[in-house]
């Protein structure tokens, strides 16, 4: 970027300090040091041009990779100029300190979710407060903390976040709230993703996970299957078909009708475009519904069937062995 000097009868404080935060940001360290002295000689109580300047120096240490001095120039900050907008984007930028400075040696990360949580409890009306919230999510995400993840999450999309970040927050929210056991929740959310953003790849997403996980532990097996049926025509891709087949024949399972079972789980057995997993696992249901019919004969062919394709020293035929014994013992 080409930085030209204002010439002097033209410029004014708001000009002379613009000038040295783009001397800042074109990393040109030595001349914005220069520049932003010469501006404190002139204009001595322009606070807040003076500490946003301090705030560019922090950026740029940030930006060489010295997050320890980094943090001290944004602690001073703080101390120096508490009253200025300027000490809210430090008491910002500050947790990128502490992020990359990493946890100690004992792995204590306290100082950066302090750093965090005390920016986003003090500086609400922030340009950068959805942001810190979406981290902190991000951070009990990772954490397992998945109501207080959700919760950050939330306050981010009610402060507003940008339609490219949007999708894949919601698509977050469904996911923890899925982890919680809160279904009603975990489709609500899906369902504003799909509602709002119908062409985003995330959208069928939502779609399969309404339909394999949220409804089906809900116990609203005809509904699942209602969901996923439409999928099996839009779906290219061979594993999430298979999934999308194997989760309609399961929730007729759930529901007792062994024979609408049986018909799903057969189009996946012989479905050569499935991974062998998913026809193997479709083998393994086939047994299960003849089973659940006192066909046992069929149980066992079948996964006797297992056992020759793959091996009976396989995993795969080890597992249908030890359920051909289970069938057995039930049957006696």
């Amino acid at each position: 970027a080409a930085y030209q000097r204002v010439p002097e009868p033209a410029r004014n404080e708001t000009m002379a300090a613009r000038e040295v935060l783009s001397l800042y940001r074109l990393r040109r360290i030595s001349e914005a040091n220069k520049a932003a002295g010469q501006f404190k000689k002139t204009y001595k109580t322009a606070t807040e041009w003076i500490a946003r300047f301090e705030v560019e120096k922090g950026r740029y240490q940030l930006a060489v990779r010295n997050p320890k001095k980094a943090r001290q120039i944004f602690g001073d900050i703080s101390k120096k100029y508490p009253t200025t907008e300027a000490a809210a984007d430090a008491r910002y930028y500050i947790i990128r300190a502490y992020r990359d400075e990493g946890p100690d040696k004992d792995g204590n990360n306290d100082p950066y979710l302090n750093a965090l949580t005390t920016f986003i409890k003090n500086y609400p009306d922030s340009p950068h407060w959805a942001n810190a919230n979406i981290e902190l999510a991000e951070f009990w995400e990772r954490n397992e903390e998945y109501n207080l993840s959700a919760r950050a999450y939330r306050n981010a999309i009610e402060k507003g976040v940008s339609q490219s970040e949007k999708p894949d927050i919601l698509q977050k929210l469904a996911k923890n709230y899925g982890n919680l056991n809160a279904y009603d929740l975990a489709i609500n959310f899906a369902r504003q993703l799909i509602r709002e953003f119908p062409q985003d790849p995330l959208a069928l997403g939502a779609r399969i996970d309404i339909g394999t996980i949220y409804l089906p532990n809900k116990g609203a097996h005809a509904q699942a299957i209602a969901e996923l049926r439409p999928l099996l025509k839009i779906v290219t891709e061979e594993s999430k078909k298979a999934n999308i087949q194997y989760a309609i024949a399961e929730n007729y399972f759930e529901m007792a009708d062994y024979e609408n079972a049986l018909r799903e789980f057969l189009i996946l057995r012989y479905n050569q475009k499935a991974g062998p997993m998913w026809i193997v696992s479709a083998q393994m249901k086939v047994a299960d519904a003849y089973a659940a019919q006192g066909k046992i004969e069929q149980a066992i062919h079948e996964l006797e069937a297992i056992k020759r394709s793959h091996g009976a020293a396989s995993m795969y035929g080890i597992g249908a062995e030890k359920r051909i014994q289970q069938i057995k013992t039930q049957s006696e």
